[in-house]
């Protein structure tokens, strides 16, 4: 006696919001190109999922990684330490620093040159769960 074996399904025991994650981007693009995730990636991360917000993690455009997408609002999210992220070359220090200034940039305009709205959460600026349901409110408006 034979029996037929079920199909494997790839989204078996997955949570909801996972299955519409590897639906949206694709499968190859769940994988993260890191493990860790930052303190303050992980504090916002926690905000939008207790505001009930779908967001995709380390979201890819080209060859580059934005912090957070946000496909119900268009809406990209980069959280910027505040020794990493300076918000002038003249508060560059370091060779990091200005690289990284540069890197804002090109993904500003990657953003921009994609249809998206980038929203750039600063360390030293934190914005409250209230204050992320007004920009979030806000985002679906622009459309």
């Amino acid at each position: 006696m034979t029996t037929q074996s079920q199909p494997f399904s790839i989204f078996e025991n997955l949570h909801p919001v996972e299955v519409r994650q590897m639906q949206f981007v694709g499968i190859s693009r769940m994988i993260k190109p890191r493990t860790h995730f930052t303190s303050l990636e992980q504090r916002y991360y926690a905000m939008l999922k207790s505001l009930k917000v779908f967001y995709v993690p380390q979201y890819q455009i080209g060859s580059r990684y934005f912090d957070a997408y946000l496909p119900d609002h268009n809406l990209l999210i980069e959280f910027d330490g505040s020794f990493w992220h300076k918000q002038s070359l003249e508060e560059c220090k370091y060779e990091c620093q200005r690289k990284n200034f540069q890197v804002d940039k090109l993904k500003n305009r990657i953003a921009e040159e994609n249809g998206h709205r980038i929203l750039r959460i600063r360390e030293d600026e934190p914005i409250t769960a209230d204050e992320m349901r007004r920009i979030l409110k806000e985002a679906k408006q622009w459309d």
